[in-house]
């Protein structure tokens, strides 16, 4: 292992990849992409631009998968949802390949155009990324309901493809140590509260919720008050 666990915690905090509020009701809260509020944000995207860390990261995911029972000469391919998974399955399945010495291909599944909300569904927009009978091993930058990592099994599997038991990690913030009978992998593990926005404790202190990745809002919620 490069680092344990405490010390990818560290990391990812001193780095401002993780936030959490701290309780002052004039800092504003975060609301997900699901639509629900949150005392706690996981910004991966600032580890994964550092392709030196983003491998060492890898490296350890990878080692953790092993450990945890994870076959490495069984995945044919590694995917996720876009966008958090493009980068880090790509890596995941470099590391993979040369732990085996053995290539391992890499993937992602896309939500379709909507104007509709949510979708509640995930695709390969080009036909053949996924063969038939292909093993696939989940991977995502950040864990909190499982919701995309979920769709794109579903996906892998309308195309004929199966998936491992496992999903891979950067960051877990849902408290929960497997999803969907499939066990979690990850190298943080902080556990954030969610609220519906008619219950959040947040709101009804007077903070505001503001969506994290709206320009300016980062610079909001780390801001000093």
């Amino acid at each position: 292992m490069v680092r344990q666990k405490k010390e990818w915690e560290e990391l990812f905090r001193k780095s401002g990849a993780i936030w959490t509020h701290d309780g002052h009701q004039a800092r504003p809260h975060v609301v997900l992409s699901s639509g629900v509020h949150s005392d706690g944000f996981a910004n991966c995207e600032i580890v994964m631009k550092d392709s030196g860390l983003l491998h060492e990261a890898a490296w350890d995911l990878a080692e953790a998968l092993e450990h945890s029972g994870l076959n490495l000469e069984e995945t044919g391919r590694v995917i996720g949802p876009a966008m958090g998974a493009v980068t880090l399955s790509s890596m995941l399945a470099l590391t993979i390949g040369f732990r085996r010495s053995r290539s391992c291909l890499c993937g992602f599944c896309e939500k379709p155009d909507s104007t509709g909300g949510i979708a509640d569904w995930m695709a390969f927009k080009k036909p053949g990324n996924i063969k038939k009978g292909e093993v696939g091993l989940l991977t995502d930058d950040v864990f909190t309901t499982g919701r995309n990592l979920h769709m794109t099994a579903d996906a892998v599997l309308r195309e004929g493809g199966t998936i491992q038991e496992f999903l891979a990690v950067l960051v877990n913030r849902s408290g929960l140590t497997e999803s969907g009978g499939r066990k979690i992998v990850s190298l943080v593990d902080i556990p954030m509260q969610t609220w519906d926005k008619t219950a959040c404790p947040l709101c009804a202190a007077g903070s505001k919720a503001i969506i994290p990745e709206a320009p300016g809002n980062w610079e909001l919620l780390t801001a000093e008050y």
